[in-house]
């Protein structure tokens, strides 16, 4: 606390080091936006996970497939009511014209 009264020296803020996961949303969110290891690498030098909700999952990664990295997060019943709402979106936005 001293050192950082006096200014003896000085402290300067930057950008974190270190990529957290703090919950299944950050996990998801990166997922879904397609970030890969290598976008990762650009920016962090490590990525922790936190092991409270990565206990669950068997493999928690940043470079599976949107497939792979979504299947333990959904239910089968999501999955189908997410495929036929995208159906039907389609051949709503196709035979609208």
């Amino acid at each position: 606390m001293w050192l950082q009264k006096s200014q003896d020296i000085p402290v300067h803020q930057i950008e974190p080091l270190v990529k957290v996961f703090h919950n299944q949303d950050q996990h998801l969110e990166y997922i879904l936006r397609g970030v890969t290891k290598a976008d990762i690498a650009r920016g962090y030098l490590a990525v922790v996970i936190n092991s409270n909700f990565a206990r669950g999952l068997t493999n928690v990664s940043v470079d599976e497939s949107k497939p792979d990295a979504l299947a333990p997060y959904l239910s089968y019943g999501e999955l189908v009511k997410t495929g036929l709402a995208k159906i039907k979106e389609t051949w709503v936005r196709r035979t609208s014209r």
